[in-house]
């Protein structure tokens, strides 16, 4: 009498998985290795957090004791690193060398323009291909001029005699103003990076790993082979190996901001939640991939030119609602761009379920893309036929070797 086939346990399908890892060591490496290479690089190369000293070149065409006292007005901002040059042709030539970022340069007869009345002009060009290093000093100089030019104004108020100090504060400053940075009060540009760059990597990480599986499968026993025999408790075992070390991943890079102090002021299940159907998504698409472009390697450039440009399409660098039609749409197609509205929402604001219920929807309709994967494979299945390598071609039939 036949005996039934035995039913694989559930060690028994971890073993398998095990055992497919040691299998292909290109797929152990980036499971292991490669991730906390990538995250550990990230970290330490946006560590310092703060942009400062940034090398300036000043041409003082003046050397008067005025103009000293403006370039040492400049040199105080943390943000700025002075470095006197002798002519605006050799400050220019270090610019383009990239020695220096910018260049002031203070005109002649700047003091006695100022003790006859005149405004003369200090004039600043800085390098803005860097939008960052940019910004920084453009606003420093700035900052650093409007200070001078408002402890000028006091000296002068104070001149005149019968003049108390509060005074002439407020003849030189008619209005005072207090600018606040909200949710990122040090303007720590490691805040506002790391945190979009390492789930955008992650993202990168989940789709090209989940290709390399099936196509390390493939190679083993072949997909078609490796569905004859229960294949929904193997699709499950499999997706959730991979889930729990994703989220594992994910589960780091929280921890690394939690322990950075960086704000975490919602409710961090949730956000335990939101990266589960991200992980979740991101493996639908993946084996949607793999099982639809026939080649490897012609699947995993597809995942990678699908998920590389993500971070551009967060919104952290660039507002959402100046993005194009097709920058949105093409945003609404990552899930790591939901995911990433649920993380600012908790971390920064601290928001609700309800508010967040949006972008929880969103990765929820990655769902329906399993339905596809089921029938994909419940054709291949009972097709038996290979699809992930090309086949090897054959040498004619009586060519001898």
């Amino acid at each position: 009498m036949a005996t039934a086939p035995k039913t694989p346990r559930l060690g028994a399908l971890i073993g398998e998985e095990l055992r497919l890892l040691l299998y292909d060591r290109w797929l152990l490496f980036a499971v292991t290795c490669l991730p906390a290479g990538l995250f550990f690089f990230i970290f330490f190369l946006f560590q310092q957090g703060i942009v400062r000293d940034l090398p300036v070149a000043v041409v003082d065409m003046d050397n008067s004791q005025l103009s000293r006292s403006l370039i040492r007005a400049y040199d105080a901002s943390c943000n700025l690193h002075l470095q006197n040059y002798p002519s605006l042709e050799e400050a220019a030539q270090a610019l383009r060398r990239t020695e220096v970022y910018g260049i002031i340069t203070i005109p002649a007869q700047l003091e006695q323009h100022l003790r006859t009345g005149l405004s003369p002009q200090v004039t600043a060009f800085y390098n803005f291909q860097s939008i960052l290093v940019g910004k920084v000093l453009k606003s420093a100089i700035a900052t650093a001029h409007a200070t001078f030019n408002a402890q000028l104004a006091t000296l002068q108020g104070l001149a005149r005699g019968n003049v108390q100090l509060i005074q002439a504060q407020g003849t030189a400053v008619t209005t005072r103003k207090q600018i606040t940075p909200l949710y990122n009060i040090g303007s720590n540009y490691a805040q506002f990076l790391v945190t979009g760059l390492l789930p955008t990597i992650w993202q990168i990480l989940m789709v090209a790993v989940t290709v390399l599986v099936w196509a390390a499968e493939e190679r083993r026993t072949g997909i078609a082979n490796w569905l004859q025999e229960r294949a929904v408790t193997k699709m499950i075992v499999r997706l959730g190996w991979y889930q729990v070390i994703f989220l594992l991943q994910g589960f780091s890079f929280l921890a690394l901001f939690v322990w950075q102090g960086w704000p975490a002021r919602g409710d961090l299940g949730l956000l335990l939640l939101a990266q589960w159907l991200t992980v979740f998504a991101c493996q639908g698409v993946a084996t949607l991939f793999i099982l639809v472009i026939p080649v490897a390697p012609r699947a995993l450039s597809m995942a990678t030119a699908y998920t590389a440009p993500s971070f551009a399409f967060l919104g952290v660098t660039f507002p959402v609602t100046d993005m194009e039609p097709f920058a949105r749409f093409w945003r609404s197609l990552l899930p790591i761009s939901h995911y990433m509205e649920i993380q600012i929402g908790i971390m920064n604001y601290g928001v609700s379920f309800v508010t967040l219920w949006p972008s929880f929807w969103a990765l929820l309709c990655f769902f329906p893309i399993f339905l596809a994967i089921a029938a994909i494979m419940y054709v291949k299945k009972n097709s038996s036929t290979p699809c992930l390598l090309p086949e090897t071609p054959t040498a004619p039939a009586g060519e001898s070797q």
